[in-house]
């Protein structure tokens, strides 16, 4: 990993991407908990300093990057390709699948299994509407 590659990348991020100054960049990571300066926030982008853990953290936060491109320039830029998203979520179902299975939870009356994601296609999953109980709808 070269410096001053991951320097140009945190550069690019902040002005292209999140249209911020140094002074300002410092501001939003510091709203996450990561305490830093304008002047550190500089000195990383000319890689005069190789940023810490949460620095890189925080601006893969902010600006809804990968940490490992960031770092790597490898791979996507996105932290969540629509690929891995889907690939993410359908491991997910199948484990609450396998769970509510070996009857390890309890699931309300009528709860659906989780649906897969269709591939190439990532859309807001709609839940089907609960029926209101008998004691919730006042009858």
């Amino acid at each position: 990993m070269e410096l001053a590659e991951v320097g140009k990348r945190l550069k690019a991020v902040r002005e292209r991407h999140l249209h911020l100054r140094t002074k300002e960049m410092a501001a939003a990571l510091a709203r996450l908990g990561v305490e830093t300066s304008d002047a550190s926030v500089s000195r990383y982008e000319t890689g005069t300093r190789m940023p810490p853990a949460d620095y890189i953290w925080g601006v893969s936060m902010l600006a809804g990057i990968s940490a490992h491109w960031l770092l790597t320039g490898e791979g996507g830029m996105e932290r969540w390709s629509e690929s891995n998203l889907e690939t993410f979520y359908n491991r997910v179902a199948a484990l609450v699948d396998q769970i509510r299975e070996r009857g390890e939870a309890e699931d309300p009356p009528g709860e659906p299994p989780l649906p897969r994601m269709d591939a190439g296609i990532l859309r807001p999953m709609a839940r089907p509407k609960q029926r209101r109980r008998a004691n919730e709808s006042g009858g």
